[in-house]
């Protein structure tokens, strides 16, 4: 390692002290509310930027852009999207990456797709980013897991609620096969409480599903 280096490294301003401290500040930013959550992401944000580009951390980028798109309104939400979008596209795109990274990412963009607050006030253009995200998932499911597949059910819930879905009912079909692969996949608890808040809600827009349509 360079003088230079060694310095750096000392002062925690190298490469992996500036990812590390990153991961932490994701990880705070996406478990506050706003305004408190802005702090961590910002701070994130800006050493994200600074550092090579990797899968990681265009994971973790397109992960903090969107996280402070939610957390804001009208234009600069709508800006942070559209950058998140576009890191995480322009990585999986990458021709090398391996597919545990590219499944990653897939799910990260479905995120990033999901419909700001002020979309629910716009039927047509939260249809359309439920649309995008639900690509965006499928493409996830290469790699399966109890996460990928409640987060699927979770966006065909939405779309289940979508005054512009033209067929709920299969969509609720395919949630509830969902939730069925998400059970076989030795869930954790908190994942074991989301499959049957979603079921129950699911069963609550369809009734007729608890006795006609099994997974």
């Amino acid at each position: 390692m360079s003088l230079l280096g060694r310095l750096r490294a000392a002062l925690g301003r190298d490469d992996a002290s500036l990812l590390a401290r990153a991961r932490g500040d994701v990880r705070m930013g996406l478990g506050l509310n706003p305004p408190a959550c802005l702090a961590p992401l910002n701070r994130a944000i800006a050493a994200l930027e600074r550092l090579p580009n990797t899968p990681e951390v265009a994971l973790l980028l397109g992960r903090a852009l969107r996280a402070k798109a939610q957390a804001l309104t009208g234009k600069p939400a709508r800006i942070l999207r559209a950058r998140s979008v576009a890191k995480l596209r322009a990585m999986i795109e990458q021709p090398r990456l391996s597919a545990t990274d590219r499944a990653a990412l897939w799910a990260a963009l479905a995120q990033a797709w999901l419909p700001l607050p002020e979309d629910a006030t716009d039927p047509d253009r939260r249809y359309r980013q439920l649309l995008r995200a639900e690509e965006a998932q499928t493409e996830a499911l290469v790699i399966p897991s109890a996460a990928s597949h409640l987060a699927m059910a979770e966006i065909l819930l939405a779309l289940c609620r979508s005054p512009l879905c033209p067929d709920g009912r299969r969509l609720a079909v395919s949630l509830r096969q969902h939730l069925h692969a998400a059970r076989a996949l030795a869930p954790d608890a908190d994942e074991r409480h989301t499959a049957d808040a979603l079921e129950a809600d699911v069963l609550q827009l369809f009734p007729g599903l608890a006795a006609g349509d099994t997974p």
